[in-house]
């Protein structure tokens, strides 16, 4: 997120330095065109709505508001000083043509600020359906709920400290929960027992990777295609030992290495029948001895860079949750 950030804070200051230079030249066009070609200084301040109207879509309101107000505060001298002999009428014009400007900023700004909310909004139902839809394929185990809403939003920190674009970094969210979705092919028996299992008992848990890449496989939603990924690769371990296929290194998929990470640290420091509650910092050092063969060094740093986020979203989340049969 604070990459993303910066990037659009430098980007905004390009875009002001941009419409400066715009703004110098325009003026100094309506001063060296004599003022009886109407059509040309007309199409000359035109020219001002294309930064207006960006800034509105791609910023909203409040920057829109300061852009408009810079290119005022630029054009209006001219104005002054080019036709201060001029008669009224003309003056009026300039004068008119400027709230225009700040009206469709305005505008353009409030408008995509709603549009930005609706679709934040949306994402966040999208993101709770598949996490009730997630919840209920596992709903024979304790293992639900809110360690579904912490495991995605961990995963998420994750992407974004990797730098991930920001298409991906929602796609890996979303798909998250879905991660242990092959459980339902697990009977109670095993999935369920809060002791031990045996050796031929894992070998079965083992399988709700297969059973998960299964279920989501062969979709040409790119949501179900990352979690396909995930389901399939989360237990995979960096060093190659960990299955179902074995893979190594960065031939296991980054979600499901990224999964991987989440996935664990969620457990070591949540309390289940058959293992007590770590704390935080009992937990990353256990699995810091990890690095290098069950994670990624890289997705590991990653994830200890958003520490403190990972630590409000613990908190948020801090009870498991089950949803109740009506």
């Amino acid at each position: 997120m604070n990459r993303e950030r910066h990037f659009q804070f430098d980007s905004f200051h390009w875009l002001l330095i941009l419409t400066f230079g715009v703004s110098l030249g325009v003026g100094l066009a309506h001063f060296l065109i004599p003022h009886h070609y109407l059509i040309i200084h007309g199409f000359l301040r035109r020219i001002y709505y294309i930064p207006i109207i960006l800034t509105g879509l791609f910023y909203g309101f409040r920057k829109a508001s300061y852009l408009t107000g810079f290119i005022v505060a630029i054009y209006l001298p001219f104005v002054f000083l080019h036709w201060k002999n001029q008669l009224l009428s003309a003056n009026l014009e300039e004068i008119y043509e400027m709230l225009i400007f700040a009206f469709v900023g305005g505008i353009t700004g409030y408008l995509s600020d709603k549009e930005r909310q609706r679709r934040m909004e949306v994402q966040e139902a999208y993101h709770d359906t598949v996490i009730r839809l997630a919840t209920a394929t596992e709903y024979r185990d304790e293992n639900t709920g809110a360690h579904l809403h912490r495991m995605s939003r961990f995963a998420e920190v994750i992407a974004k400290n990797l730098g991930l674009p920001p298409e991906q970094i929602e796609l890996i969210k979303l798909a998250s929960p879905m991660h242990d979705i092959g459980k339902i092919g697990v009977h109670d028996d095993i999935l369920l027992n809060k002791g031990g299992l045996r050796d031929y008992e894992f070998e079965v848990m083992k399988t709700h990777t297969e059973i998960g890449h299964q279920i989501l496989k062969d979709s040409n939603s790119p949501l179900l295609k990352t979690a396909e990924t995930i389901a399939w690769t989360h237990h995979e371990r960096y060093d190659g030992s960990g299955y179902p296929r074995g893979l190594h290194g960065e031939d296991i998929p980054l979600e499901g290495r990224i999964a991987a990470v989440a996935d664990v640290f969620d457990a070591l420091t949540t309390f289940r029948p058959y293992k007590p509650e770590y704390k935080i910092t009992e937990s990353i050092k256990i699995m810091e001895k990890e690095i290098g063969s069950h994670f990624d060094p890289r997705v590991f740093e990653a994830f200890l860079k958003g520490m403190d986020e990972i630590e409000r979203i613990k908190e948020k989340f801090s009870h498991e949750q089950k949803i109740q049969p009506v």
